[in-house]
């Protein structure tokens, strides 16, 4: 399936959309854990076709700024209750970015 996301190539941005699974954790620069979130059923805009099955991000301001839009609340203050509302109302995101090459 990401053979379809490869297909793309690495020069230019792309619009995709997501639907959200859940909140994770990562260790960071020097040990610091920071928060990701996983969302699966990628797919590419433009053609409409699934490029892969799940992709994990970073919590970036853009995904933090856009919960905290859809939930009417700061995310963070209640982490678990904002999956559970995600999860509830089945919250799609969309969002550009570019394909990177990565092991």
């Amino acid at each position: 399936m990401r053979n379809d996301l490869q297909k793309l190539g690495t020069e230019n941005r792309f619009r995709f959309q997501g639907t959200f699974e859940r909140f994770g954790v990562k260790r960071g620069w020097e040990g610091v854990e920071e928060t990701t979130i996983l969302l699966r059923k990628i797919k590419h805009i433009g053609s409409g076709r699934q490029v892969s099955d799940h992709l994990w991000f970073n919590l970036t301001g853009g995904f933090e700024s856009t919960i905290n839009d859809f939930l009417g609340t700061t995310y963070q203050t209640k982490q678990e209750e904002a999956q559970r509302l995600l999860l509830e109302r089945k919250a799609v995101f969309e969002f550009d970015g570019r394909v990177e090459n990565y092991k």
